[in-house]
């Protein structure tokens, strides 16, 4: 069981199709040796989870829960719960996860914080960015602060902070535009984003792709390609054009990088909406509209 368990993580660490259905063979065979082994239950939700077999990968975290009842330890399943519902399209359920795990680690107390504050920070986070892909901006903003606040003040986030403001209207972007230059060094990733979307020192699309393509020692040129594909699209948006966008949007989906994924992730709900939309007969009479999360 072990060397199943140790092979399918390796194969899963590969990348690609293939080597995910080699990885799930291999965790299956664990878990029919050890009906319990919560470790191979976790890497093959995973692997359900970025192969895009999202009722399977919901199917293994559910389990994980009544396998493992350390409170702490459970907070990851809701977070990669969620996003198997998030990116399947079932929002409500989505929501439901990450404010639970947000509410479970928050309640375990000021003594247990320090071990599940990042865990914390990136349930926010999630639930800012599923807010923001149903267009509740506000709400994407007050999570985002709350991310900025547990003292993650990433370029990032002030990107999306930016961003959700930008919807709701001009003005308030504008107001954050000084703290949004001032979250990061212009000379590094992601910096010249931030530069293009506040329109410094003629920025253009060709100058962001540059860089991102640009091999340095902070971040790779595959994650950074899948986050300025994302960013791209979202300027797309902003200036009504919505083929611009979507192509933008397949290219960071398509992006096989894992380890720093809110934006392709959103890449892909957004671009899953557009395609809907396109598809209704209520998009074709113009009063498409994005399903929003329930008050």
């Amino acid at each position: 069981a072990s060397r199943l368990y140790y092979r399918g993580t390796a194969y899963f660490n590969k990348l690609g199709k293939g080597n995910y259905d080699k990885a799930i063979v291999d965790l299956t065979k664990a878990i029919g040796l050890v009906p319990d082994d919560v470790l191979a239950y976790n890497i093959r939700g995973l692997v359900y989870l970025w192969s895009g077999r999202y009722d399977r990968a919901i199917g293994d975290f559910t389990k994980l829960f009544s396998l493992y009842h350390m409170l702490s330890a459970q907070l990851p399943y809701f977070e990669n719960r969620g996003i198997a519902y998030w990116l399947k399209g079932d929002y409500e359920k989505a929501l439901a996860d990450f404010t639970a795990g947000i509410t479970q680690g928050e309640g375990l107390g000021k003594s247990s914080f320090w071990i599940v504050q990042n865990d914390i920070t990136a349930l926010y986070e999630l639930r800012g960015d599923l807010y923001y892909s149903t267009g509740e901006y506000e709400s994407a903003v007050s999570d985002y602060r709350k991310v900025v606040e547990l003292g993650t003040s990433r370029s990032y986030i002030h990107l999306r902070i930016w961003l959700a403001l930008k919807k709701l209207s001009a003005e308030r972007a504008e107001s954050f535009g000084e703290e949004l230059r001032s979250s990061a060094r212009q000379d590094l990733w992601p910096g010249i984003v931030v530069k293009y979307y506040l329109g410094l020192d003629g920025t253009t699309e060709k100058k962001v792709l540059d860089q991102a393509r640009h091999e340095d020692d902070d971040v790779s040129v595959t994650a950074k390609l899948c986050e300025a594909y994302y960013y791209l699209g979202e300027a797309r948006l902003l200036q009504g054009d919505g083929k611009g966008a979507a192509a933008f949007f397949e290219k960071s989906a398509a992006t096989e990088y894992r380890y720093r994924s809110s934006e392709k992730f959103i890449a892909k709900v957004l671009l899953a909406q557009m395609r809907r939309h396109k598809d209704s007969p209520s998009r074709r009479h113009g009063t498409g509209k994005i399903r929003r999360l329930p008050r």
